[in-house]
C-alpha cells in the first residue's frame, strides 16, 4: 500500500466514524423531537386529567339559544363528529346560562352525552346543519 492509498483509507475510516456519530446522534435528536410534538399534541387535545371546561360565553343568549347556528359555529358547521373539535371531557363542566345550578343539571347532562355519545348532541344543540 503506497502513501496516497493509507492516507485514503484513514480519511475514509475518519469519515465513517464521523458519520455514524452523527447519524447516531441525529437519531435521539429525531426521537426527541417526535416525543415533543407527539406530547404538545396529547395536551393541545385536553388530554389533561382535570377538566379544563370549554368557554363559550352564554349560548342562551345567542341568535337560537341552545340550537347552533351557522353563523356562530362556522368553523365546525355541517360536521357531524362534534367530538373531533370539543373534547368530552371538557364541556358542560360550568353553567355558563346565567339560570340557577339546580335549573341546570349539568351532571345529568354530562351522563346523557357520557351514554350516547356525539348522537346526544342534536338533542340539544340541533344538527349543525347536517343533514339527516
Amino acid at each position: 500500500m503506497d502513501e496516497d492509498q493509507f492516507h485514503s483509507s484513514q480519511t475514509v475510516a475518519a469519515g465513517s466514524r464521523l458519520f455514524g456519530t452523527v447519524f447516531r446522534n441525529r437519531g435521539w435528536m429525531n426521537l426527541a423531537f417526535v416525543c415533543c410534538c407527539a406530547a404538545l399534541f396529547l395536551a393541545a387535545c385536553g388530554s389533561t386529567a382535570d377538566p379544563q371546561s370549554e368557554n363559550y360565553g352564554n349560548i342562551l343568549a345567542s341568535p337560537e339559544g341552545l340550537v347552533l347556528v351557522q353563523q356562530e359555529h362556522r368553523a365546525g358547521w355541517m360536521r357531524a363528529d362534534c367530538f373531533g373539535c370539543h373534547d368530552v371531557n371538557n364541556i358542560h363542566q360550568i353553567n355558563r346560562t346565567g339560570l340557577p345550578d339546580d335549573e341546570v343539571d349539568l351532571p345529568g347532562v354530562r351522563a346523557i352525552v357520557n351514554s350516547g355519545g356525539e348522537a346526544s348532541c342534536m338533542m340539544c344543540h340541533g344538527t349543525n346543519g347536517v343533514p339527516p
